[in-house]
């Protein structure tokens, strides 16, 4: 397969997730980091928070073709 891969780097965004959520037609593997998120969400829509200048923060999107059932662990991942 060709698949197209992006890779997004921002100092400061709102949403890593949200930015790439927003992506219309993307196709393949597409990665989004930023050293700080504004307005970050984790599990259960809990606010994320990391200091600025501490960590990368990171999300990741990635079309898969099989049965949402068989990735009940990615999220530990």
């Amino acid at each position: 397969h060709n698949i197209a891969h992006r890779l997004y780097v921002f100092d400061s965004i709102d949403s890593t997730n949200s930015f790439l959520k927003n992506k219309k037609n993307s196709t393949g593997l597409e990665i989004c980091c930023s050293e700080y998120q504004t307005e970050g969400r984790g599990r259960h829509d809990r606010l994320w928070h990391s200091p600025p200048k501490l960590n990368i923060t990171c999300s990741v999107k990635w079309p898969l073709e099989v049965n949402a059932s068989s990735l009940y662990g990615l999220s530990l991942t």
